[in-house]
C-alpha cells in the first residue's frame, strides 16, 4: 500500500499534493491484522490527518469510501483523501504458510472500525450465503430466468461476456492469468476448470 499510494500521489503531477491529504481511508486488510493500518501507512508517506477510516470488509466497502470522500470533499470537510487498502493472502499462504514473517509485525486488533459489521441472518449463516460465488450463483439463475434466455443461450451470453475480459487481460501484464479463452473454455467445466456453483465455473470467479 505504501507503493501504490506513492504511485498514486506521484500520479496527481502535483508537487506538494501530500501537503493537502487530511484524511485517510482504507478498506479493511482480511490478510493481517494491524492495531490503527491507516495511521501506519500515513507514518510512511509523512501525511498527518485529521480523519482515518477504516472500514470493514466486504465487496462493498471501496465504493462505500469513494461515496464518503466525494461528500466530505464537497461539504468542505476535508481538502484531499486517499483511499487506499490491498491484501496479502496469496503470499502468506504460499509462501509463510500461515505463519509470520520476521520482518512482520504481531497481528493486533484494530483499534476502531468505522462501519457497521455483516449482519448475516442464521439463514445467511447456514447456507454460506456470504461468500459472492454463492450469492451471485444465485442471482445470476435468476437474472437467466428473468431475461427469458434457455441454459444453454444464457451459458453462451456469459461466454461471449468473460471472453472481452479474458482479451484484455491476455494483454495486461498485471494480469492474473495472462492467457485469452473461448467463451466455451470459460464456461463449460472441464479439469482444468472445474465446477464452482453453477452456473460459475473456476475461470468465471476471481483466483487468488
Amino acid at each position: 500500500m505504501i507503493k501504490t499510494s506513492q504511485d498514486a500521489i506521484k500520479n496527481t503531477q502535483t508537487d506538494n499534493i501530500v501537503d493537502f491529504i487530511d484524511a485517510v481511508y482504507m478498506v479493511n486488510i482480511r490478510s493481517w491484522s494491524y492495531g490503527d493500518a491507516p495511521g501506519e501507512l500515513s507514518k510512511k508517506l509523512n501525511i498527518a490527518p485529521k480523519e482515518k477510516i477504516y472500514l470493514p470488509d466486504g465487496g462493498q466497502s471501496p465504493q462505500m469510501l469513494v461515496n464518503r470522500a466525494a461528500k466530505a470533499i464537497a461539504n468542505g470537510e476535508h481538502r484531499c483523501i486517499l483511499i487506499t487498502g490491498g491484501e496479502a493472502a496469496y503470499s502468506i499462504a504460499k509462501s509463510f504458510n500461515g505463519t509470520r514473517p520476521e520482518h512482520w509485525p504481531k497481528r493486533r486488533s484494530p483499534k476502531y472500525i468505522n462501519g457497521k459489521k455483516w449482519n448475516l441472518s442464521e439463514i445467511d449463516k447456514k447456507y454460506g450465503l456470504f461468500y459472492p460465488s454463492l450469492t451471485y450463483a444465485i442471482i445470476e439463475t435468476a437474472l437467466r430466468a428473468s431475461s427469458g434466455r434457455s441454459i444453454e443461450e444464457h451459458r453462451k451470453y456469459m461466454g461471449k461476456l468473460f471472453e472481452h475480459f479474458s482479451k484484455i487481460a491476455a494483454k495486461n501484464p498485471y494480469a492474473w492469468i495472462q492467457k485469452s479463452y473461448t467463451p466455451d473454455e470459460i464456461t463449460i467445466p472441464s479439469a482444468e476448470n472445474r465446477n464452482v456453483n453453477y452456473p460459475y465455473t473456476k475461470r468465471m470467479c476471481a483466483n487468488f
